[in-house]
């Protein structure tokens, strides 16, 4: 009888050493989605705001967009159109480098200021820095962007002057974490020497911050030595360089960077195709904005994992989990029809957010597909 129990318990011991050791685990057998997100912002009536585009139109992170990209070939956005002779349209105010601002308005058609009835929607330069618009509406609205999620660092080159930047990423980070004041072309000193480096409040007017190089820490002009370090970027901020300019770098926040390490070994069932995501703005039946992220599903053996960054931690935690209905196992199939997947989020009550989706097999596949 104890040689049976023996037997037993080593035989339990060698299948469990087998699926701790020849089994993939379940980390080596995710795979995840390009990060995605939105941000809304705040446009206050009859007042100049500060705008920036923190997502990006595609998976590779550019942020480049035309006014068309933007706001729709015909203003699909809605902003306040007119004549500008009348005060009539909204103001999308668009910096060049070593010229004049650009005053854009849509009057059937994207036009600017100076430049009679020329198409500005494809010509005017691609913006992919801070903005303003100029609202001539009697209250305050919202203008939402939604996309894909940059991974690697915002770089700029800035002049001596106003630059106006975008964040680059729809999360809030500080002057501290922004690495901003360790740039080559930010020039630090005091609050007459110094670049200064404007954060725009909610009634967006411009607060202003140098780095001193004395005590090594972030300073609020008027403030005296009190550190500001911990003052989180607002998504469009601007540096008034006062030497020379060169170049900017803002750190990837740290909850979105890449991973550096590799991982070792093999294993015998790869990880399902990471999903390719679409995202899309829809109103509720009450006018209410809504983000969506949508996918197709691989097959039925996945799940999909929606994680969203918390904004009080920084780190990333499960909201949803999904598998497809039962289709067809060879997704070659004639008559295989992958079943759309998606995720969504209130943009009125969230304002802004990062997601990926992570697939994995839901279970251990006695194959691969």
């Amino acid at each position: 009888m104890i040689m049976c129990v023996m037997i037993y318990i080593k035989l339990l011991t060698q299948i469990l050493i087998f699926l701790l050791v020849f089994l993939p685990s379940a980390s080596a057998q995710r795979s995840t989605s390009t990060y995605f997100g939105f941000h809304s912002e705040r446009i206050r009536a009859k007042q100049i705001s500060p705008v920036s585009i923190n997502v990006t139109q595609d998976p590779d992170g550019v942020h480049f967009q035309t006014i068309e990209e933007m706001f729709g070939p015909e203003n699909q956005v809605g902003l306040k159109s007119g004549d500008p002779d009348l005060l009539e349209p909204d103001i999308v105010w668009v910096a060049q480098r070593g010229f004049p601002w650009l005053e854009i308005y849509y009057n059937e058609g994207w036009k600017a200021i100076g430049f009679g009835d020329r198409d500005m929607g494809k010509e005017a330069p691609a913006l992919n820095r801070g903005f303003f618009i100029e609202s001539r509406r009697e209250v305050d609205w919202y203008i939402i962007f939604d996309g894909y999620v940059k991974r690697d660092a915002m770089i700029y080159e800035i002049d001596n002057g106003l630059n106006v930047l975008n964040r680059g990423y729809p999360l809030s980070f500080t002057l501290n974490d922004s690495g901003i004041a360790w740039s080559s072309g930010f020039t630090w000193g005091d609050e007459l020497t110094g670049d200064l480096i404007w954060l725009y409040n909610r009634d967006t007017e411009a607060e202003h911050y140098y780095f001193s190089g004395s005590t090594k820490r972030w300073h609020k002009v008027g403030s005296g030595d009190e550190d500001f370090g911990n003052e989180p970027i607002s998504a469009t901020f601007a540096i008034m360089a006062r030497g020379e300019g060169g170049e900017i770098i803002i750190n990837t926040p740290a909850v979105l960077r890449r991973s550096k390490t590799i991982s070792e070994g093999t294993s015998p069932v790869n990880p399902p195709p990471a999903p390719y995501i679409y995202t899309l703005l829809l109103n509720n039946n009450l006018g209410d904005p809504y983000f969506f992220a949508l996918w197709h599903s691989y097959n039925f053996r996945v799940r999909y994992n929606t994680e969203v960054v918390n904004p009080n931690s920084n780190s990333w935690i499960t909201v949803d989990s999904q598998v497809s209905s039962v289709w067809p196992q060879n997704p070659l199939a004639k008559d295989a029809i992958p079943q759309r997947l998606w995720t969504f989020a209130s943009v009125r009550r969230a304002r802004l957010g990062v997601g990926r989706v992570v697939a994995q097999w839901d279970g251990h596949p006695s194959k691969r597909f």
